[in-house]
This record gives structure tokens, sequence and C-alpha cells, in this order.
């Protein structure tokens, strides 16, 4: 998603560090118009357009950036919570996320809130419930809203961030 690869995302991150909370903001608005005003010229067949990130397409890359906004919004602390996600960001991130479930462990995910239950993996079976929200959260690796159940006495320490597949 960087021209530059890790490398510039790295350097792009450490320089937006130093910014103000309303710089970033301002930075976040030009960025989506210009995003939005991309998208608004595609057609059908450029959805479904292979790209080289996560050998996906170009619906997917609109789903990256819903990831991105959703969960940063989280990280700049300025009043966004989990629990202000919609249900259906919660849903596709525990989707896109699953992955991170600990080798060797059948992880058994329990909304409380919803009509949500995700199995992933095999092995010695461990079942963490709570709301779809916080389940989501938890699985991105951020502060959780309310606190989450498990069937052991600790949560299960999760696997890495999905490995994008084209590098």
């Amino acid at each position: 998603m960087y021209d530059g690869g890790q490398a510039e995302r790295d350097q792009s991150i450490g320089r937006g560090a130093a910014w103000s909370l309303a710089e970033l903001y301002e930075e976040l608005e030009l960025a989506q118009r210009a995003l939005e005003d991309a998208w608004s010229r595609l057609t059908a067949a450029d959805w479904r357009r292979a790209v080289r990130f996560r050998r996906a397409t170009v619906l997917d890359t609109a789903l990256a950036r819903w990831r991105e906004a959703e969960i940063h919004a989280v990280d700049l602390r300025a009043g966004y919570r989990p629990r202000d996600w919609p249900v259906d960001f919660a849903l596709h991130a525990l989707d896109f996320l699953s992955g991170r479930a600990p080798v060797g462990m059948r992880l058994v995910l329990r909304a409380t809130d919803e009509e949500f239950t995700q199995v992933l993996g095999e092995g010695r079976a461990v079942e963490v419930s709570g709301a779809v929200r916080d389940l989501a959260a938890w699985l991105a690796g951020r502060d959780v809203d309310a606190r989450l159940s498990a069937t052991d006495p600790h949560l299960p320490e999760l696997g890495p961030w999905p490995p994008d597949p084209a590098d």
C-alpha cells in the first residue's frame, strides 16, 4: 500500500506521529476525499480487477481501507472506541483476523450480544466470549471496552497479523 514498501510505511507513520490531532484529521479527510473520488469512477469490472496487495481485488483494498480507518480511529484515543464500530465491521474484522488464532488450539469465539460463534483452528479447545465488538478488538490487538471471558485463566496469546501474501 506504500510505494516504498515497509520502509516508506514506517517513515510515514513516524512523520505522522508528530502531527497534532487537527493535522491528522485534515490529512485523513483529504486522503479520503481523493480515494472516494477515485472509487466513484470505477466500473463493476474495475472492482473485481486483480491487485498486488494481498493478491486480491480492488474491492479488497476498499475493505483494507475500512479496517485501517476503524481500527486506527480507536488508536487515536480521541473518544472513538471498539463499542462504536458498526457490527458489520466487527464481523468483517473477526473474519479477516481469524488467522491470528493460536497454532495447536481450537479457539471458539462466542458473542454474548449477537448471534455469532466462530471456531478457529484445531487442538486443545479454548472458548473466549464477550461482545462481538470486543472479540474483534481483541483479535485486532486493541483494548476491549468490556471484559472477555475465557475457559482458560488467561486469554490465549494471538499469532501475528495476517501477512500480505504478495510479499
